[in-house]
């Protein structure tokens, strides 16, 4: 692992070291030591980062909510837990820093990102093929994927809240 500073991490990126900053605030690159990055990673999450354009479209039918869903939030009891969860990034969520419409878009990214954590918490069990204990691979990935379907709950239960915020936050058009 190579370390480097912000501005050598700036000419791998043709960017400037200003910007790298940026990044970093905004959570898509992630210093190893203050000031320094891990070269290798820090490339691969810009290159991933610029390659997925870093949105999910909210107006896509995937991120609506369904008729259903209410009914399993109650059953579920996610009102009661929803404040004890983790937040990777609070920044992302804050409503000093984001327009509600903003964090309702973060919501989405995340929400995509931890589906995407679920099908992946399960690779481990080809391990279990040369290595044996099916069981210890597969609790293991139960385990993470069920962690990670919690907050996906939580992003499709609190994305209407949001919304409704947004919509009630937005200023009034003056007909005429």
């Amino acid at each position: 692992m190579k370390l480097c500073t912000d501005k050598v991490v700036a000419d791998w990126l043709a960017l400037t070291p200003r910007r790298v900053r940026q990044l970093r605030d905004e959570g898509v690159i992630q210093e190893k030591a203050p000031g320094l990055y891990d070269l290798r990673r820090t490339v691969t999450r810009y290159v991933l980062y610029v390659r997925k354009g870093n949105r999910a479209d909210l107006n896509r039918r995937w991120y609506q909510p369904r008729p259903w869903e209410g009914k399993l939030y109650r059953a579920l009891r996610v009102k009661s837990w929803k404040d004890h969860m983790p937040t990777f990034y609070p920044d992302k969520f804050s409503p000093e820093k984001h327009t509600w419409e903003e964090i309702a878009q973060t919501m989405c990214q995340s929400e995509l990102v931890h589906e995407t954590n679920i099908l992946m918490s399960f690779l481990p069990l080809a391990a279990a093929i040369p290595f044996g204990a099916f069981w210890v691979f597969f609790l293991t990935s139960l385990g993470g994927a069920l962690f990670d379907l919690s907050l996906v709950i939580l992003q499709r239960y609190n994305r209407p809240r949001v919304l409704r915020l947004a919509q009630r936050r937005s200023p009034r058009r003056v007909k005429g």
